[in-house]
């Protein structure tokens, strides 16, 4: 299982990856990112996270 924080323009939010998850994607994180995240926005106790279903980075475009 891994925690991770990320920000984004507005705000700074977790990033929870449970262990399938975190070895089918843990690879890909490597240094400050961007990343793309999908999955599940959840509320505990007042704080956003977001239960990753996949987490890989953002792939610059290729110049043509």
């Amino acid at each position: 299982m891994e925690f991770l924080t990320l920000e984004d323009e507005k705000d700074v939010f977790e990033v929870t990856m449970f262990p399938g998850t975190y070895r089918e994607f843990g690879p890909h994180i490597d240094g400050y990112g961007p990343y793309v995240v999908t999955g599940k926005v959840e509320s505990q106790y007042g704080a956003l996270s977001v239960n990753a279903r996949k987490v890989l980075p953002v792939v610059p475009a290729q110049s043509l």
